[in-house]
């Protein structure tokens, strides 16, 4: 399994703005507008709440961790806590590898 605290060496290509209006209501089809990993929803869109860094904001996150595999299969939404909890969360690692893999099989 990749673990997401291992750097890759391949050159990193993030979301373009075009992908990311593309696949945002194809996300939002197949698994509603809430957090991959927790199913909880995002709250609001300020970056700070009361001072503090909002961890609930929504997040693209790549289910194998490598940035500059931007296919559809690999994207799903995350908040921006859990996206960070999976670098050392093995569970939300192994249910983005399960997702991978399906999503794969089914094309």
């Amino acid at each position: 399994m990749t673990t997401c605290n291992v750097k890759t060496t391949r050159p990193t290509t993030r979301l373009t703005t075009k992908q990311r209006r593309e696949y945002r209501p194809l996300l939002i089809k197949y698994y509603g507008h809430v957090c991959f990993y927790c199913k909880d929803e995002f709250i609001d869109e300020k970056h700070t709440i009361d001072g503090y860094k909002n961890g609930y904001l929504e997040n693209y996150d790549h289910l194998n961790c490598i940035e500059s595999d931007n296919r559809i299969e690999n994207i799903v939404f995350a908040h921006v806590k859990c996206n960070q909890q999976k670098k050392d969360y093995s569970d939300y690692q192994i249910k983005a590898k399960e997702q991978l893999e399906e999503k794969e099989d089914a094309r």
